[in-house]
């Protein structure tokens, strides 16, 4: 549930940032495992979740394709889970030398990949993207704030939730991810 407005949001992202850019490669791979666990320990919760805005969507008249991106299963669930343990095992992305080169006064240079800090993200009715650009944002060691579409908010909240009971498993900042309310339409990135 998010009970924050957007600027104590934002707030507690630029403060969760600078602890996120100093975790090692072990702790993000153990914050993701636990996200794992709690995604499928939640499972009936976010399948119930997702009904609820399968059958708003119905009322709304969404398409069969939008319904169909909007749907979750176990099959999808698994698919998630599955994909998560894809990013558990990429390789860091962080301090990667990409460039390096001595200038001709003998000054050595190097590019160094370092995370961005926070990263704001918007989205339609696709409740997979939730769990996808928070391990994606985990593992490169950044801090994300979600607004996914107003279709797809209680499966949306749902998984936000399984995301931080595996953040708070990790023993990690609790403002890691975190969810803006897709039915405020004044609060924007």
């Amino acid at each position: 549930m998010i009970l924050m407005n957007i600027n104590e949001q934002l707030q507690k992202a630029k403060e969760a940032s600078y602890e996120a850019m100093g975790y090692t490669t072990k702790q993000k791979n153990d914050v993701l495992e636990e996200i794992k666990k709690s995604m499928l320990s939640n499972k009936e919760k976010i399948l119930s979740a997702n009904k609820k805005d399968l059958e708003n969507g119905k009322k709304k008249g969404l398409n069969n394709a939008l319904l169909d991106r909007l749907e979750l299963n176990d099959s999808r669930i698994k698919g998630m889970t599955t994909a998560l343990g894809e990013v558990i095992r990429f390789e860091d992305p962080i301090g990667k030398i990409l460039e390096e080169r001595t200038l001709y006064n003998g000054l050595r240079l190097k590019k160094i990949s370092v995370p961005i800090g926070v990263i704001g993200v918007l989205y339609e009715a696709r409740p997979n993207v939730t769990l996808d650009t928070a391990a994606l944002c985990i593992k490169s060691g950044n801090v994300v704030l979600l607004k996914g579409d107003e279709t797809a908010f209680y499966s949306n909240e749902a998984i936000i939730e399984a995301i931080k009971q595996g953040i708070k498993a990790a023993k990690l900042n609790e403002f890691l991810v975190q969810g803006i309310d897709a039915r405020k339409k004044d609060d924007v990135l």
